[in-house]
């Protein structure tokens, strides 16, 4: 499993995959940035992610979600200003938007 298993979108959700490099098992500096702008979902992650140099980021517009070798759901409510996340296993960063 390379980046990921979205097993869960919900309807409307405004998803965006904004960047993937994946040179295979063993490769440096693999990367999968997401972005949702609105709406929810879960994910597993895959390969990316467990790499020392490997970038797997979810954005939102309110904060950003640093992923390793995790299980999570994200809600993003744009409306109300309110991101709301539930790691399933694992373990993430949650820092705000800039």
């Amino acid at each position: 499993l390379a980046v990921s298993v979205i097993s869960t979108l919900k309807e409307s959700t405004q998803f965006v995959v904004n960047e993937y490099v994946y040179d295979g098992a063993g490769g440096s500096d693999d990367s999968v940035v997401m972005s949702v702008v609105e709406g929810a979902f879960r994910t597993v992650t895959g390969i990316i992610g467990e790499g020392q140099n490997d970038t797997y980021a979810l954005n939102t517009p309110f904060a950003t979600i640093g992923i390793r070798g995790t299980d999570f759901g994200v809600f993003v409510d744009a409306a109300t200003g309110r991101t709301r996340i539930a790691v399933f296993d694992g373990s993430i960063a949650v820092n705000p938007a800039s």
